[in-house]
């Protein structure tokens, strides 16, 4: 909806109620293989009596959904400068959560998880022309959800430890983001198109010897905050009837740290201790249209 006058200013809004992605195997749950879990000391004795997990299903079976709702603003100063501001808020319920209960070897498969996300975006935009852009957004987001969904021990990749079922912090809780993105004309029919980014680190959990969690789940700590240049650097080309657009992508130019791993057992001497830091990375990117 135009509420200035020549479309300067621009409020848009949405709701929406959409039916999420059933997984395919759900059916058979309770046809699995069984799990027996034993634990052992140092030693290799047995802590207890082995537990045998019966898969059995909850309440009956509902089909997960969302409900979704968007409102925005967009407002243009002169003929270069574009600003925006959106809102978005988003409920998710009856996902797929799996839960073990060792005390009855019950592991419990229900349509039973919710989802909250909500984020806040400001972007400023400055458009000269096709080879002169810059724009810088700034979110601020928040996400929590039950920790047990289905996928997580039943999909592809499959997690071999279950244990009990959290509402907590979603594993990729991003706080804060802030994206730069430029698209600059340089001599020689060169475009230089930068894309910087830094955001919050994702939230861990702790764990003891036994992988069991200790705390709140994803409340130990953050990874550390991640802070990234990528560049392309190309221009067009052309050969006989072809052109092409040929040049150079550079993922991570400083080659910062970003860790993404980290030891969350609380009886390790490296607990707390970061790994597995983004490289630096070069390709090149190519394209070709026949006119």
């Amino acid at each position: 909806m135009s509420v200035l006058p020549n479309g300067r200013g621009i409020l848009r809004g949405g709701f929406g109620k959409f039916a999420e992605r059933t997984p395919l195997a759900i059916g058979a749950f309770t046809q699995y293989d069984v799990q027996t879990v034993t634990r052992f000391d140092t030693n290799g004795q047995p802590l207890g009596p082995a537990v045998t997990f019966a898969h059995t299903v909850g309440s009956p079976f509902k089909t997960p959904e969302s409900i979704v709702q968007t409102v925005a603003w967009d407002e243009r100063f002169g003929r270069l400068f574009f600003l925006k501001a959106a809102y978005l808020h988003r409920n998710g319920s009856h996902a797929y959560i799996v839960d073990p209960d060792p005390a009855r070897g019950l592991l419990t498969l229900a349509s039973a998880g919710e989802s909250r996300y909500w984020e806040f975006e400001t972007t400023g935009r400055y458009l000269a022309n096709e080879h002169r852009d810059l724009s810088v957004s700034y979110v601020r987001s928040n996400s929590m959800r039950d920790l047990n969904d289905y996928d997580q021990f039943y999909g592809n990749f499959r997690n071999p430890i279950i244990r009990k079922n959290e509402y907590s912090l979603s594993p990729t809780d991003v706080p804060n983001r802030i994206i730069v993105r430029s698209n600059m004309g340089l001599g020689g029919s060169w475009v230089f198109v930068p894309l910087y980014e830094w955001r919050t680190g994702f939230p861990f959990s702790q764990v003891n010897e036994f992988q069991d969690f200790v705390g709140e789940r994803n409340r130990a700590g953050r990874l550390p905050s991640v802070s990234t240049l990528d560049f392309t650097l190309a221009r067009p080309l052309r050969f006989r009837k072809y052109r092409f657009t040929g040049g150079l992508k550079i993922y991570n130019a400083f080659s910062t740290g970003n860790e993404r791993d980290v030891q969350t057992n609380i009886t390790s001497p490296d607990y707390g201790r970061f790994y597995n830091p983004i490289e630096r990375s070069i390709g090149f990117v190519f394209s070709s249209a026949k006119p």
